[in-house]
């Protein structure tokens, strides 16, 4: 059997309805940067990456689960976008003993194949996502311990899938004020919050010529509402909201996800949270008044209109938590 110690899945890619799975020798990197595709995009700059590559159906996927079962994950991030998800992993990040695999396209990639494949049910997507953590999820390093997964903003539809593939693990759901988000995403524009950037059937909002703004707010609201449902339906569930942050990564993230650190670590992670999460160069700076200041009456509206009711209904079922 065909061994991969020492290679990651950097990608899937997909021949006619069969999925094919790109690995990358990336030997004893850590993901340290705030992205997955981050690390793999600075190891690919070296030609050594372009030489050494190799390509394997799901199959080879699967034995290499059976032969080497990696690292079980601990817990699982949703978020709604820009609410400090980033932070979060780069805090678990900073420990040494952690393996954070933030917004990996290869499990992404998966979890959507019913859109190549209408055949892929709910179980079968499950078992392929299971491979595929366990193939990321392998040591590469002595210090690694626990695994832990940041999923895109648009999975918290598949959290059912997830979680048929690891019932136990605790999850959690990050969001933040609707108004402050807006404005982040209107400013920076996401490929996935424009009309065309995700297909209709991830979260089953149709542009229906809305305005560009509109329909980004309705995008964020209708991921509020479907978290809201899977929180009240799927075990093992946190609400987070922004201002709990950075805090809350010292405290009840500790907790939720069963993690026994040490005060050393629990400094480092101090440490690590007065960086700028997307930016580690620079300091952390709130800018919860900048958003707020920078925003139109019109963005106002939309977000009051498409966004705010289900966020209520989230700080309501977070209170009771």
């Amino acid at each position: 059997m065909a061994r991969f110690d020492g290679w990651m899945p950097m990608r899937v890619s997909w021949d006619s309805s069969s999925p094919q799975v790109e690995w990358l020798l990336l030997g004893g990197r850590r993901f340290t940067h705030p992205f997955f595709e981050d690390t793999i995009q600075e190891a690919l700059r070296h030609p050594f990456h372009h030489a050494f590559r190799r390509s394997t159906d799901l199959e080879a996927l699967r034995c290499w689960y059976e032969e080497s079962p990696g690292l079980a994950p601990k817990g699982f991030v949703f978020h709604l976008s820009r609410c400090g998800s980033t932070l979060l992993c780069q805090l678990l990040a900073a420990l040494e003993r952690n393996i954070v695999l933030s917004e990996p396209p290869p499990v992404d990639a998966l979890l959507r194949g019913y859109l190549r494949n209408p055949a892929l049910d709910a179980d079968k997507r499950s078992e392929q996502v299971r491979w595929m953590l366990s193939a990321m999820g392998q040591k590469r390093h002595y210090t690694e311990e626990e695994l832990y997964v940041k999923f895109d903003c648009w999975s918290i539809p598949e959290l059912p899938v997830v979680r048929r593939a690891f019932p136990t693990v605790p999850w959690i759901f990050l969001y933040r004020d609707p108004v402050e988000v807006l404005v982040s995403q209107l400013q920076i524009r996401a490929l996935w919050s424009l009309p065309g950037g995700l297909p209709t059937e991830v979260l089953g909002v149709q542009a229906n010529d809305s305005p560009l703004d509109e329909y980004c707010a309705r995008m964020l609201g209708r991921i509020c509402e479907i978290a809201l449902e899977q929180f009240r339906r799927t075990p093992g569930g946190l609400l987070v909201n922004y201002a709990e942050m950075p805090a809350f990564c010292t405290s009840g993230m500790l907790r939720h996800f069963q993690m026994e650190v040490g005060a050393e670590e629990v400094e480092r992670m101090r440490q690590a949270s007065v960086a700028n999460s997307k930016n580690p160069t620079l300091p952390f700076e709130p800018d919860g008044d900048v958003k707020r200041h920078a925003a139109t009456e019109r963005m106002r509206e939309l977000a009051d209109r498409w966004i705010a009711p289900f966020y209520e209904e989230l700080e309501i079922a977070r209170r009771r938590q």
